[in-house]
Order: C-alpha cells, then sequence, then structure tokens
C-alpha cells in the first residue's frame, strides 16, 4: 500500500478525546490518512452519535458517548471519523438528540455499567446485549420536536457565546430525561416501549 493510496486526511475520535471534543478542543486528536472510501464509509455526519465500547478505568465506566454537532462539524477543516474502540450510532434526526440525552443519563447513573466487562484491565462494553435487553421508552413526535427545540436552543447558546456560562431560561428549563422519556411532562400516555437494537433498526 503506498503513500498515495492514503491521501484522505481525517481526524480519528477516541473515547478518552470525547470531553475534549465537546468543548470542540481538537489539539490532542490524531489525524490519520486512509483511501478515500474507506473514509466515506466511517466518516462522521452531523447529528452521528458515536459511542464508546472498550476503554474506561477505575471509577470511569465503559460506555461514553459524544454527539456531532453542526457546531463541531463547522470547527474543522478536516472530516471525523472514529477509532476501532468506538461504535457509530445514527438514527433518524427526530430522535437523535433524544438519544444522546439517554445514553448520557443511563451513562451518568450507572445503568450503563450492567452492561460492561472487565477482563485484563482493560473495560469493554457489551454492544450486542445492549441492543437485545436495553428498552427505551419513546414519547411521541410532538414531544420529541419540544425536546429538539429547548436542547437546540442550549447547544446554540453554548456554541454561539463561548465566554458566556451556560444557562437555561428559566421558563424554559433543561429538559430530564427522567421526565421526557417515562410519560412525563406534555406526554400523558402517549410513548412506546421498544429495544434499543429494534429501534435502531425501524428508525436508522
Amino acid at each position: 500500500m503506498t503513500d498515495e493510496e492514503n491521501n484522505s486526511k481525517y481526524f480519528c475520535i477516541r473515547g478518552a478525546d470525547f470531553p475534549n471534543v465537546f468543548d470542540r478542543n481538537l489539539s490532542n486528536i490524531p489525524a490519520r490518512y486512509t483511501k478515500e472510501r474507506n473514509l466515506d464509509k466511517r466518516k462522521l455526519r452531523d447529528g452521528d452519535i458515536v459511542l464508546e465500547i472498550s476503554g474506561g478505568t477505575k471509577g470511569r465506566p465503559v460506555g461514553r458517548t459524544i454527539y456531532m454537532s453542526k457546531y463541531l462539524m463547522k470547527s474543522s477543516s478536516l472530516p471525523f471519523s472514529y477509532s476501532n474502540f468506538c461504535r457509530l450510532i445514527r438514527t433518524s434526526r427526530i430522535y437523535n438528540k433524544y438519544l444522546f440525552g439517554y445514553l448520557t443519563h443511563i451513562y451518568s447513573t450507572g445503568q450503563i455499567e450492567q452492561y460492561q466487562v472487565q477482563s485484563t484491565g482493560i473495560a469493554n462494553f457489551q454492544f450486542n446485549d445492549f441492543l437485545e435487553k436495553e428498552i427505551l421508552v419513546i414519547p411521541n413526535n410532538s414531544v420529541l420536536a419540544k425536546f429538539n427545540e429547548i436542547i437546540s436552543a442550549i447547544y446554540d447558546k453554548k456554541y454561539n457565546n463561548e465566554n458566556a456560562v451556560l444557562q437555561t431560561n428559566p421558563r424554559h428549563p433543561a429538559p430530564q430525561i427522567d421526565e421526557w422519556g417515562g410519560g412525563g411532562v406534555g406526554c400523558g400516555n402517549s410513548f412506546a416501549r421498544i429495544y434499543f437494537g429494534l429501534f435502531l433498526h425501524c428508525f436508522h
């Protein structure tokens, strides 16, 4: 394989890069080269979610996620891809922010640890088990649209004024997954329960 064949340069996101990527600090993300056709298969898009499936440390389980926002995509002249220790989750745009919030929620509460196994010091995320066993609670489209409106406003404020302290309008507080996911605010009984894997199959 010649250098001429590997002439497509990109940023390769690893789990360790997630905190910096969220803040658009790209200084430590490795730049790599590959064939254009290979990059096209793994190139990240606005709205994609990247899930860490291998790594973790003591006190920090594997399973972190990063949301590829339009602001992040615009912050680099290079395209983004992901390492082999991460997994791409791509779904319909109406669901992606909610799905990212859900994954962040179950990570922060420790629920995601049930899908982690550890051997020889390396923690691995059991993605297939997660797809088969994890049950999502999905609100109806009107609730999702409102959720996306509020979250998008938060992202706009964060990234359009980097020196400002991020605060939400008290009349429109940041929605909590517990509220929006379980038949809470504005949802009534208009929600569905579905296995994670089936959801991705139906709404990719």
